[in-house]
Formats: C-alpha cells, sequence, structure tokens
C-alpha cells in the first residue's frame, strides 16, 4: 500500500511541529563532486524546500540546478519548480496530492497518475518526504511510485522504488527492478546524514525567518517571539495554557473595571465573556486616578518620567 500505516489526523501537524522543534533549517551535502545547499521551512500548511545543487552529469560535465518544493501537511509533494542554471532548461509541476500531476500551464500528465512523491535524482531531500509521509515501523517496508526527474537532463519517468526502515535511523532505498540499494542514514527528522556513495551531510545551520513590519533587515535585533519557532507542540500548549490563565486574572481579579476592559484580549479566550464594566462617577474616577499615581510615586520612585499626554 503507497501509504503505508498512514494516519492523517495525526499527520497532519508533523512538519510544523518537526520543524517548530528543530527550527527553519539550512542544510548542506557534500558529493565527490558537488554540493548542495537548502533551506527548510515550514508552516501548518506544510514544507517548503528552497535549494541549489552542483554536480557533473554521468558524461562529467558540471551543471547547476536550482529548485523549489513544496509539501503539504501530509507530506504529498504538491509543487516543483527545477531549472538548471544557464539553460533553457527547466520543469514545473503540479499535483493534487492523490496522484494527479500536471505541469506548470495545467496540461494534465496522465502518464504519473498515481505518483504521490517526486525524486530529483541530485538531491537527498526527496528522499526525506516518503519517509515521513510512509512512517513505517521499525522492520516494516512500503513501495510506491515516484515521479522522477533525472538532473541535469530534466527527463521525467516513473521510478517504482521501495523503502524499508531496518534500525531506527536507517531505511534501506531500492528500485524494484533490482538495479540499485542503498541503506540511507538519517537523522531524527528523517533528514539525510548518509547517502552511501553519494551524499553525506556537511553542514547543519539555522534559517532566518521571514521577518515582517519594523523587525525586517535590523542588524542584531531579536524578532519578537522567535523563541516559539523552537518549541515542540507541548511545550506549545503549555504556553497557550499559561497565557490563557494570564488573561483570566487579569479579567477577574481588578476592582478597576473600566481601566482594565480589554474586550479584544478576553476575546482570545474560549470561553466568549465579556463582563460589563461598573462605570464610576466622574468625582470617584478622578480620585481613584490620583490613588493610582501616588502608587506609581511609592513604588517606581526612580521610574523615568514623561510629559506627553495619554492617549485613547
Amino acid at each position: 500500500m503507497n501509504r503505508g500505516d498512514f494516519h492523517p489526523a495525526l499527520h497532519a501537524t508533523f512538519p510544523y511541529v518537526m520543524l517548530g522543534k528543530m527550527g527553519n533549517k539550512i542544510l548542506r551535502w557534500q558529493s565527490d563532486t558537488g554540493l548542495e545547499h537548502a533551506v527548510f521551512r515550514a508552516s501548518p500548511d506544510g514544507l517548503r524546500v528552497e535549494s541549489a545543487v552542483i554536480g557533473s552529469a554521468d558524461d562529467g560535465g558540471p551543471f547547476a540546478v536550482t529548485y523549489h518544493l513544496s509539501c503539504a501537511a501530509d507530506w504529498t509533494t504538491r509543487e516543483v519548480r527545477l531549472a538548471v542554471v544557464g539553460d533553457v532548461r527547466s520543469v514545473h509541476l503540479r499535483s493534487d496530492g492523490d496522484g494527479t500531476w500536471s505541469d506548470g500551464e495545467g496540461k494534465d500528465l496522465p502518464l504519473f497518475l498515481g505518483c504521490l512523491d517526486v525524486d530529483i535524482t541530485a538531491t537527498p531531500p526527496t528522499n526525506t518526504l516518503p519517509i515521513r509521509r510512509l512512517d513505517i515501523r521499525l522492520g516494516g517496508s512500503a513501495t510506491i511510485r515516484t515521479l522522477n526527474i533525472d538532473v541535469p537532463s530534466l527527463r521525467l519517468s516513473i521510478s517504482e522504488q521501495r523503502y524499508t526502515r531496518v534500525s531506527e535511523k536507517v531505511y534501506r532505498f531500492e528500485l524494484t527492478d533490482g538495479s540499485f540499494t542503498r541503506d540511507i542514514e538519517v537523522d531524527p527528522h528523517g533528514f539525510v546524514l548518509h547517502y552511501p556513495g553519494l551524499f553525506r551531510r556537511c553542514h547543519t545551520g539555522v534559517a532566518r525567518s521571514g521577518l515582517v513590519g519594523q523587525d525586517r533587515n535590523l542588524p542584531g535585533r531579536k524578532r519578537m517571539d522567535e523563541d516559539l519557532e523552537q518549541m515542540t507542540r507541548d511545550e506549545l500548549l503549555q504556553e497557550v495554557k499559561k497565557l490563557r490563565a494570564g488573561i483570566r486574572d487579569h479579567r477577574d481579579s481588578t476592582g478597576q473595571d473600566l481601566c482594565w476592559h480589554h474586550p479584544a484580549l478576553w476575546g482570545l479566550l474560549p470561553e466568549k465573556t465579556d463582563p460589563l464594566p461598573t462605570v464610576p462617577e466622574w468625582p470617584a474616577f478622578m480620585r481613584g486616578c490620583i490613588k493610582y499615581r501616588e502608587s506609581l510615586e511609592r513604588e517606581l520612585g526612580g521610574a523615568p518620567r514623561t510629559k506627553g499626554e495619554s492617549t485613547e
């Protein structure tokens, strides 16, 4: 069965949780004749890969290619773009995730019906996608049909492949016609460490996330909430629980109802309550403001002062 022991509800969160734990990554692999530099970025919708590969073709001629690949949250390949540097050759493919493929112009490619994965011959990241998608138990195996892209010719073909999990971190990769076999070592996230005779991981680094607003392009400035990208799912759940507890304390523990009336903040809670504040008469309100300012003087006497007016 192509999908092995596949559990959609469970797998749906895997790319984001997995990369949320390890962070958006830069990985490099080296071979006898080349190098690959790949950037991996995760989101709740799936995984994006951007990469550049230099190497030598079977005839010894040098080549360089770039590719962009995206997969959905269930690890099925959804789009791939690949181009040969300095050449007019390129390929653009899309998939619906159920094995139906089309080219960049929307023309159906019925030859590849049923293929859930793509295999780019010059790169190890495309081994990670079926490894993660199939989620093979130790000692188990799965046979799949992949859409194969030969580099640098960019010829498209079907490849019948088998993955067998021989140990916790080693998968045996085979072409079903018996012409090729390798035992591939992967890290805990399923990314290739060593592909004997072809690739060996030579660098692991952190990729900068896309920045927005005033945080963009400011060297040395730590982006707010950057720590969230490094957290596991359980750690994120704990942070959400602490946030909710803090909002409830804020909502329920103060007698200064009007000063602390924040419906937008309370709206983050699952219970949709917005307690109606008690509005004091002006004299009582002003006395409360004076007491508040006096308390600041007592407790924060050394704090900086401002002559700026309060805003709404």
